[in-house]
């Protein structure tokens, strides 16, 4: 299940393949999910795999009303292990940049940072964030 946040010459996707420790009896574990996270800034492109949590897309969602309610300008996104964190400002007109940073083993420092422009949060994103909530719940304990 993918989520795309699709910007000018940019993009950032976070595709959840599956949790990682299905058989876990502990929350945490149960929670963790197998991610492939892609960023391309031009003809630079990076593509990290990565652990998330449930909850860090339910965090992203419940941001994401809000901003849309007119009731925030930022939309903040950081995993618990810090391997990815992105901020989604909305500028003075319509358009929002969406500015953050990726663990990467391949990058000398360990870090892809990112920043690029795009219209809006589109509908397609939104509905894919509703996608991956029901598909990958928040799993607790027995």
């Amino acid at each position: 299940m993918k989520l795309l946040f699709p910007g000018t010459n940019a993009f950032l996707e976070i595709d959840v393949l599956s949790y990682q420790h299905p058989n876990s009896t502990e929350f945490y574990d149960l929670n963790w999910l197998n991610c492939r996270v892609m960023c391309q800034i031009g003809s630079l492109k990076i593509t990290e795999s990565l652990s998330l949590l449930t909850i860090d897309f339910v965090e992203l969602y419940k941001s994401i009303l809000i901003f849309q309610e007119q009731a925030s300008d930022v939309i903040q996104f950081q995993t618990l292990e810090e391997q990815l964190q992105f901020t989604i400002f909305r500028k003075k007109t319509t358009n929002i940049t969406i500015k953050g940073m990726i663990s990467a083993i391949l990058i000398d420092n360990g870090v892809f940072n990112f920043k690029f422009d795009a219209e809006t949060l589109s509908f397609s994103t939104i509905e894919s964030l509703k996608n991956i909530m029901l598909n990958f719940p928040v799993i607790h304990e027995e």
